[in-house]
């Protein structure tokens, strides 16, 4: 299915919200495993992770060869969050990418 594997190593993460050794029902009735890992924003991580994305919308772009309609990927729900605009409230995510 994929055709290539990209690795991360980052001494600044933390992990919230964590379901790995039991499976919870997402708001569909899905068991699912889950977690949020929370990044500081400037971590060189996230550039490379943010590269990675964009590098696959484009594969996705050149694999519709039939010129379908697909959204700019700013309008996507990417995988990435900003905390200080996503969840403003919550101190854990202050300054932090999740």
């Amino acid at each position: 299915m994929y055709d290539s594997y990209v690795r991360f190593t980052t001494p600044s993460v933390h992990f919230y919200f964590l379901n790995i050794f039991h499976p919870r029902k997402n708001a569909f009735g899905r068991e699912q495993y889950s977690l949020c890992a929370v990044f500081d924003k400037n971590d060189p991580c996230i550039g490379s992770i943010q590269r990675c994305i964009e590098e696959a919308y484009q594969k996705g772009l050149d694999l519709l060869a039939d010129g379908g309609a697909v959204p700019p990927l700013r309008e996507l729900n990417l995988p990435l969050g900003d905390g200080d605009i996503a969840r403003p409230q919550d101190i854990r995510f202050k300054g932090k990418i999740f």
